[in-house]
């Protein structure tokens, strides 16, 4: 048996995730960068934001979000949602929960948790 594997480099900010759900048509995307929330002149969080490291800006859709994201203020974070495109604005809406990246596991050193053959007799 055969099998052909393609591997397509995306943007480590923004990739879209081959087995996430589908609405509409849309796979959710994944986004990580800094949450910046917005807030108007009386201190009330009226949107936020997410901006990767590359500088591209996110508005979080926030119909129907009602996660309080105010100790993610300023911090590295995660995402899932759909994108869409409005006048030139990109904007997340998020599907979920916002959360910090989860840490990547610590390889393991070569050798490290193999068990050695008994010695012959």
């Amino acid at each position: 048996m055969v099998a052909v594997f393609a591997v397509a480099m995306v943007s480590t900010d923004v990739m879209a995730k081959g087995g996430a759900k589908k609405e509409g048509g849309k796979s959710a995307t994944s986004v990580s960068g800094t949450l910046a929330l917005v807030k108007n002149d009386k201190g009330e969080v009226t949107g936020m934001t997410i901006t990767t490291k590359s500088g591209t800006v996110y508005n979080v859709d926030m119909t129907g979000f009602s996660q309080d994201c105010a100790a993610l203020d300023g911090q590295e974070i995660e995402a899932k949602g759909n994108l869409k495109e409005t006048d030139g604005k990109s904007t997340l809406a998020v599907q979920g929960q916002i959360a910090k990246p989860k840490a990547k596991a610590e390889g393991k050193k070569k050798g490290e948790g193999k068990k050695k053959a008994p010695a012959a007799l």
